[in-house]
């Protein structure tokens, strides 16, 4: 049955990683790939992630709260709406964890009442607090 969900040949649950700064991206994305069984797809805005987000089930979403233009928190709002008002089958909003600084604690505050959301990481990021986070969904990469 074609749902018209993009797949890997792996069949590795997709993770999109949204971030403004390309160091942190790279250490999210590397982070996961080293630890976790997953697929990574990377972008550095909101709108990209927003429409990555229409085209393919993600199992894991990690925004920044300042992606420019559209903000972490806005993108996560407008794919709530999105999926509110127009759901595909069998799609859901998936668990989204976000990445900001400690005074952006408060915020996410707010949008932990969403069961979905797992959280913050708080910059300058470790991979160890990358990991405990990520793998609340992911599963655990086994190690040779």
């Amino acid at each position: 049955m074609d749902d018209g969900i993009v797949t890997n040949p792996a069949g590795l649950p997709p993770v999109l990683v949204a971030h403004e700064e390309v160091s942190t991206m790279r250490l999210v994305r590397d982070s996961l790939l080293g630890f976790t069984l997953c697929e990574v797809d990377t972008c550095f805005s909101g709108e990209v992630a927003f429409e990555r987000c229409l085209q393919k089930r993600y199992k894991l979403i990690l925004l920044s709260l300042h992606l420019p233009v559209l903000s972490g928190e806005l993108l996560y709002e407008l794919l709530a709406k999105v999926q509110h008002y127009s759901p595909a089958p069998g799609r859901s909003l998936p668990p989204v964890i976000f990445v900001g600084e400690s005074s952006d604690q408060h915020r996410v505050e707010e949008l932990q009442r969403d069961v979905r959301v797992k959280g913050l990481l708080i910059k300058p990021l470790r991979i160890d607090r990358i990991l405990a986070k990520a793998k609340l969904v992911l599963a655990e990469r086994p190690m040779a």
